[in-house]
C-alpha cells in the first residue's frame, strides 16, 4: 500500500507526516508487545520455579498499585497528586488512572493485577498468606470499582462478572455460595451502573467521547468493506481519514458532538479508533480477523474448565471486550502478560493431556 499510495498521490507525506516513517514507528508497538509476550512465555517455560517468581512479582505490583490508588483517590480537586510527575502525561487530571495516560486505560490493569494473584493463590503457586492475597485482591477490585470514574469499566465489569458467576454457580457443587456471590455483586454493581447509565444518556449528545467512538467504529467498518485486506500501518493516515470523511458526510451523527472526530480529518494527532480491534482491522483486514480468532477467541475455548482457569477466563473476557470497545493494546503490557500466562497454562494442560493419552 505504500507503493500504491505513492502512485496515487505522488507523495509519501500525508497530514504532515512521512508515511514510511509512520509505518516504522507504528511497527514498534506490536513488535515490542510481541517480544514482551515471548519473553514472559519463555521465562515461564525455562524453569518450573519461574512461575513462582512471576507470581510473587505480580502480587508485589498489586500492592504498589493499591498504594497508588489510595493516593490518587485522595488527590486535590484540581488534579494535583504526588504521583503527577510519574504519569505518562504529567498534566492535571482529576480521575483515577494508575500511572497511565487516562482513566480508561486503568481498567485492564486493575482486572489483571487483581485476578492474577487470586489465580496463583488458588493454584497453590502462592502458597503462603492466601487469605491476605484474596483479601487485598478483592479490596483492590472493589475499591477501584467504587472510586473510578470510567463508565465503560463499570459496565464491562458487570457484563463480564454476572454471566461468569451464573455459569460457575451452575457447574459448582456449592451452588448456593455462587448464587449468593452473584446476588451480592449484582446489588453492589447496580449502585454504580444506574448512575453510569443515566450519565450516558445525559451526556450522549454533548460528550465528545460518544461522538468520536461511534463515528470511528463505523468508519473502521466502512474502511474494512472497501479495503478488506487492510492498508498497513502508515497508509491508514490517508485511507482511514477518507472513511471518516465519508461517514461524516452521511449526516448520521450530526446530532452528536463531532468536534474531536472532525479534527482527525486534517491532523494525524490521535488519529485512531481508540480500540485495539478496530485499529488492527483497519491495518490488517481479513489477516487480522484470522489472527484475532486464533490468538484470542480460541484461547478462551482451549483453557480447561475448573475454578482456577475460570479466573483467567474472566480476566481474558474483560480484556477482549475492552479491546473491542475502548482500549488499545499497543502499550498495554499487562494484557500481554496475561496472554503469555494463559498461553503457558494452555501448553501445560496440553502436555498433561498428551501424557494421559
Amino acid at each position: 500500500f505504500l507503493i500504491y499510495l505513492y502512485a496515487r498521490t505522488n507523495t509519501l507525506s500525508i497530514l504532515g507526516e512521512n508515511v514510511l516513517v509512520k509505518s516504522i514507528k507504528m511497527f514498534m508497538y506490536p513488535l515490542t508487545a510481541f517480544v514482551f509476550y515471548l519473553f514472559i512465555e519463555n521465562f515461564l517455560r525455562n524453569k518450573t520455579k519461574n512461575i513462582h517468581i512471576l507470581a510473587k512479582q505480580t502480587y508485589f505490583i498489586q500492592i504498589i498499585l493499591i498504594i497508588v490508588l489510595i493516593v490518587e483517590n485522595a488527590q486535590n480537586v484540581d488534579g494535583i497528586t504526588v504521583f503527577q510527575s510519574l504519569h505518562s502525561n504529567p498534566g492535571k487530571y482529576w480521575r483515577i488512572r494508575l500511572l497511565t495516560m487516562e482513566a480508561s486505560w486503568s481498567g485492564t490493569i486493575v482486572m489483571v493485577f487483581s485476578l492474577l494473584p487470586i489465580y496463583f493463590a488458588s493454584k497453590n503457586i502462592l502458597k503462603s498468606k492466601k487469605t491476605l492475597i484474596y483479601s487485598t485482591s478483592l479490596l483492590f477490585l472493589l475499591f477501584y470499582t467504587a472510586v473510578n470514574d470510567s463508565k465503560g469499566f463499570t459496565l464491562l465489569l458487570m457484563i463480564t462478572l454476572i454471566p461468569s458467576l451464573i455459569s460457575l454457580a451452575g457447574k459448582s457443587s456449592s451452588k448456593n455460595v455462587w448464587y449468593l456471590l452473584f446476588i451480592i455483586c449484582f446489588i453492589l454493581l447496580s449502585f454504580y451502573v444506574r448512575p453510569a447509565v443515566s450519565q450516558v444518556f445525559e451526556k450522549f449528545y454533548v460528550s465528545q467521547t460518544f461522538g468520536t467512538r461511534l463515528t470511528s467504529y463505523l468508519a473502521a467498518l466502512y474502511h474494512f468493506l472497501i479495503h478488506p485486506f487492510g492498508v498497513g500501518l502508515g497508509p491508514y493516515l490517508l485511507y482511514y481519514t477518507e472513511s471518516i470523511k465519508t461517514i461524516l458526510e452521511t449526516g448520521l451523527f450530526n446530532e452528536l458532538n463531532l468536534r474531536e472526530i472532525s479534527s482527525y480529518t486534517n491532523s494525524s494527532h490521535a488519529l485512531s479508533t481508540k480500540t485495539y480491534f478496530f485499529d488492527q482491522l483497519t491495518f490488517g483486514g481479513i489477516g487480522f480477523l484470522w489472527f484475532f480468532i486464533n490468538f484470542f477467541l480460541l484461547r478462551l475455548k482451549r483453557l480447561k474448565r475448573g475454578f482456577t482457569n475460570y479466573i483467567l477466563k474472566i480476566a481474558l473476557i474483560f480484556v477482549l471486550l475492552s479491546g473491542m470497545t475502548f482500549v488499545n493494546f499497543g502499550i498495554k503490557y499487562e494484557v500481554w502478560l496475561l496472554l503469555a500466562i494463559a498461553s503457558f497454562v494452555e501448553s501445560k494442560n496440553k502436555q498433561l493431556t498428551n501424557r494421559l493419552s
